[in-house]
């Protein structure tokens, strides 16, 4: 897709900004890019003083599970820096710069972060992806790393560039069913007699690494690295993005690939994992029915928690709410639980659903890997 990039001239905050366009991009009417400023520098402000849970008005519904999962590390001073527009108006790009200190440099140097923002119901909201760091995926410094290289490091970044090549940096699985297994290639080649290490970076939910590929590139032509993607926590449009990241010498040369297919269930859960925070008693779950066939759910299992209306039939590609609350006075801290949605009858060969409950969530201080993130020594059986 083509974008226009817009750079900001100057913005505060809290303000507006004045913006210059190509002479060529249309006059369009549409969202206002001041508001999204202001609500950006809205939203990144509370950051910075730490305000997470006053930060979640400004995050789209469907990735606040995301936020709250999300670890991010001291910074100061955020500005909106950028925004990058795309055909569809009600979607921007927005790059905010913050001061980050880092291991072996004195004074806080820029840290570019960039999201994604859509304008839903009336207001701008962040999108938060799976990624366990927005700090580890922009285009500026390597987390834990100088923000400006030697001109020698360069060249030796250089060398690798020109060495390792990989075939493409696209990955289509095309439609799948939810619960697959879908193995991945990345093929490449490198050349010269010594190999190059690897590592996987900023995966998406899901994908790892095989155990059998190893860690090492090794030269030659025609070679490739194997992936696993499984499905059974993914739904729907799947659009994101992965790093490779090549190791030589102590040098990190990153390759960023996209990932693209749809994965079908049934019925989709949204969110598919609640969070309660303290003093939350009752969230709401949205169900759609996904299939050709009406689905009739009889109840739900679930212990220490109360889901309703049910049962309830939906129809084919229709939405039903139904609430899940609290059954006990007291919780422990990260209190784990499930839900199991019972169909009547199997749709598509499923007899239910399920989705994770969290009660009195409370992110983990120190950084834990991702689930998804962890090597797959073989595939789980599909539901």
């Amino acid at each position: 897709m083509t974008t226009h990039r817009i750079k900001l001239l100057a913005a505060q905050l809290f303000g507006t900004a004045t913006f210059l366009f190509a002479a060529q991009a249309p006059a369009a009417r549409g969202p206002s890019l001041d508001a999204l400023v202001t609500r950006a520098g809205a939203y990144w402000g509370l950051l910075a003083k730490g305000e997470k849970s006053r930060a979640l008005e400004y995050v789209r519904p469907q990735s606040r599970d995301n936020y709250l999962n999300r670890q991010n590390p001291a910074f100061s001073e955020p500005r909106v820096t950028d925004l990058e527009l795309s055909q569809n108006p009600a979607e921007v790009w927005v790059t905010v710069k913050v001061k980050r200190v880092l291991p072996l440099i004195p004074t806080p140097v820029d840290w570019p972060v960039k999201e994604k923002w859509v304008f839903e119901g009336g207001k701008w909201l962040a999108v938060i992806t799976i990624s366990p760091d927005k700090f580890a995926r922009v285009t500026g410094p390597k987390r834990g790393m100088p923000a400006a290289s030697s001109e020698e490091d360069e060249k030796k970044r250089q060398a690798i560039r020109d060495a390792l090549r990989f075939d493409n940096d696209q990955v289509e699985f095309g439609a799948v069913r939810q619960g697959e297994h879908i193995p991945i290639e990345l093929k490449y080649s490198l050349t010269g007699s010594e190999a190059v290490t690897w590592k996987l970076a900023g995966a998406p939910r899901g994908l790892a690494r095989n155990v059998a590929s190893g860690r090492e590139l090794k030269p030659g032509e025609g070679q490739k690295i194997d992936l696993s993607l499984q499905t059974q926590e993914l739904e729907g449009e799947i659009a994101e993005t992965f790093t490779i990241l090549a190791v030589s010498a102590g040098l990190e040369v990153p390759y960023e690939f996209s990932i693209r297919g749809h994965v079908y269930a049934p019925l989709s859960i949204s969110p598919r994992s609640l969070k309660f925070l303290k003093g939350e008693t009752a969230k709401e779950v949205v169900l759609k029915n996904n299939s050709k066939s009406a689905i009739q759910i009889l109840s739900a299992k679930a212990t220490d928690l109360d889901v309703q209306p049910l049962p309830q039939t939906i129809a084919p590609g229709a939405e039903y709410k139904v609430t899940v609350r609290l059954k006990l006075k007291s919780y422990g801290t990260n209190h784990l639980a499930e839900i199991a949605l019972r169909f009547a009858e199997p749709v598509d060969g499923v007899k239910s659903a399920t989705l994770t409950v969290t009660v009195n969530f409370e992110p983990s201080k120190a950084f834990q890997r991702p689930f998804w993130e962890k090597e797959l020594s073989a595939p789980k059986a599909p539901r």
